[in-house]
């Protein structure tokens, strides 16, 4: 089904009020020589429609079974979030086909799109951790560091080239760690520095949990254009909210109204229509491919 429809791409202002066309899932530039009088205009007036946030959620594994998926998808989704990523800790280079696998399978049933992180210590990881994350469609590695030098003494330009040709993203963490305030710091700013020498990709923090995702960070990832946003190619996953409803500060009555995922209604009103709805893991990222000029040295939104 081909469609348009008015949009808010980023937040509810008016001045980022636009048109766009739907078809087979996909979001579509608007103009008048691509469409024709017989495509359907869906009504929106009195709504404020918002693209499906991206958010970062750990260890899915350990505290949930396939059973809490559908409950778990939808409490995503009621808060805005239409794709997730899944970091998952793994301490040793063997444990990495049988977490992903449980994994996967864990998340079969899940109603939203999804792709794999992995959380290790860098002293750990090592070039064929890298290859097999490579082929496992991983693009994400989240690493922890124990000592102030880790960051000096990794193989980094051989962990890029077992990456290559992708762009994997690495993101240091030290939320968890034992080393002092001051050390910490010295670290952040090492690893900063390495950064900038090496020409890594990264983000230079680690988002909390209940974070939507910034829009760099999905560029960086391979995310953008398909998630959070309405741009050209995005998929059709958006959030209809009765606009007098916007208006009220409580966040628990800020429920989509209409929950629609890769065009197809899953929620209307206080109906759920999921028994043909399916998440996707998303193994075709390319991470830095829509980064503009402006944004190729840039690690964090201020």
């Amino acid at each position: 089904m081909k469609y348009v429809i008015q949009v808010h791409d980023g937040n509810n202002t008016a001045a980022n009020v636009k048109k766009v066309i739907v078809e087979n899932g996909i979001v579509q530039i608007f103009n008048n020589s691509n469409i024709s009088q017989r495509v359907k205009n869906v009504d929106t007036e009195g709504f404020t429609v918002l693209p499906g946030k991206v958010i970062l959620k750990e260890n899915v594994l350990t505290h949930m079974t396939e059973g809490d998926m559908i409950s778990f998808s939808k409490h995503m989704l009621l808060h805005g979030f239409s794709t997730f990523i899944h970091l998952i800790d793994m301490k040793y280079e063997s444990e990495t086909d049988k977490l992903l696998e449980s994994s996967r399978q864990l998340l079969k049933n899940c109603l939203v799109d999804y792709v794999h992180a992995i959380r290790v210590p860098l002293r750990r990881l090592t070039p064929s951790w890298v290859r097999k994350l490579k082929k496992l469609s991983v693009p994400l590695i989240v690493f922890t560091v124990q000592t102030m030098n880790d960051i000096n003494k990794a193989s980094w330009q051989r962990l890029i080239e077992a990456a290559f040709p992708l762009r994997t993203m690495f993101i240091l963490d030290q939320k968890n760690s034992d080393l002092t305030e001051r050390q910490k710091l010295k670290v952040q700013q090492r690893w900063e520095e390495m950064v900038k020498y090496r020409r890594l990709n990264s983000y230079f923090q680690l988002p909390e949990q209940h974070e939507v995702l910034p829009l760099l960070f999905l560029k960086r990832l391979g995310l953008y254009p398909q998630k959070g946003t309405f741009d050209s190619g995005a998929h059709a996953d958006y959030f209809m909210y009765w606009e007098k409803e916007l208006s009220v500060t409580t966040e628990e009555v800020r429920v989509p109204d209409v929950i629609v995922l890769r065009g197809e209604v899953v929620k209307a009103s206080s109906y759920w229509f999921i028994e043909e709805i399916l998440g996707r893991e998303l193994t075709s990222t390319m991470p830095e491919q829509f980064l503009s000029i402006n944004e190729v040295h840039q690690y964090t939104v201020k």
